[in-house]
């Protein structure tokens, strides 16, 4: 079996872990988020609400990059929270996607903290 050489290629993958902090589900996104795997990250945030989770704090600060299927994802997400009356939230994002934020007129849409902590403490 090949070992995975290091190089652009494992950059570009999306990688997802999930942990549950008290009454927080915290998910932290690393790699880019796009066309390749956005259904993926809005599946596992879809049905994480719909499973029942109550307030998801999405920990964007390895995310590298974030294309409009990303943003889209997240969309969705925040509208499935909506509707089960979850609260969704994001964090510790890099100044680069929020720059991407700001360009799409996205930082009014979700509630955004500076760091995981800031987060857990505010969505108890």
């Amino acid at each position: 079996m090949a070992a995975e050489s290091p190089g652009k290629m494992a950059d570009t993958s999306l990688k997802i872990d999930e942990q549950q902090q008290d009454q927080v589900l915290v998910m932290s996104v690393a790699g880019r988020i796009d066309s390749s795997n956005a259904a993926e990250f809005m599946g596992r945030l879809t049905g994480l609400l719909t499973a029942g989770a109550s307030a998801i704090l999405v920990d964007l600060g390895r995310v590298l990059y974030l294309t409009s299927a990303g943003f889209r994802a997240l969309i969705v997400a925040l509208d499935t929270a909506d509707q089960r009356s979850a609260k969704l939230a994001l964090c510790s994002i890099s100044a680069d996607v929020q720059e991407l934020f700001e360009m799409g007129g996205m930082l009014d849409l979700f509630k955004i903290f500076g760091t995981r902590e800031e987060g857990l403490t505010s969505m108890h």
